[in-house]
């Protein structure tokens, strides 16, 4: 998956559900297709735990380096890389990082009209979130509610 990615809103509102029909299994395998999941399924998602490709094609998808984007989400280096030599999936609470991240994308995306800039605005400084990135407080509840409070007044065309 090349960073180039674009993600269209209307592609962001659709479940790719795979196994027989009314299952809930969902399985994914890039962080585009994180985007088009339902709730009910990021549950199962999570708690099963997110193949760690997905948390690599995150970087590539927002043009971060997968360094920047463990730091940012609190998650060591050395276990990822674990993650990735044994093959082994992301654990809940790394899953549940990487599922905050998509929803964020989606949303931006949606607010920006545009998936470059939806993108860009996940990895730029932003004043009203202390000079931070939104990107670097994902790895809490509270920071993705922050976050998304603050698309919502960028959408709504309050001061952000």
């Amino acid at each position: 998956m090349s960073a180039k990615t674009t993600i269209r809103p209307e592609q962001t509102s659709s479940a790719r559900r795979r196994g027989s029909a009314g299952s809930q299994q969902v399985r994914v395998s890039s962080f585009a297709e994180l985007l088009t999941v339902d709730p009910l399924a990021r549950i199962a998602l999570v708690r099963g735990g997110l193949p760690a490709v997905a948390l690599q094609s995150a970087a590539e998808l927002l043009s971060l380096s997968q360094v920047d984007l463990l730091t940012a989400l609190r998650i060591p280096v050395s276990t990822f890389t674990a993650h990735m030599r044994e093959r082994k999936p992301l654990s809940p609470d790394e899953s549940d990082k990487l599922i905050r991240l998509a929803e964020v994308v989606k949303a931006a995306v949606v607010v920006f009209g545009d998936s470059d800039e939806g993108k860009a605005w996940v990895t730029d400084t932003i004043l009203s979130l202390g000079g931070k990135r939104p990107v670097d407080l994902l790895d809490t509840q509270d920071g993705f509610t922050l976050v998304m409070q603050t698309l919502g007044r960028v959408q709504f065309g309050a001061p952000a």
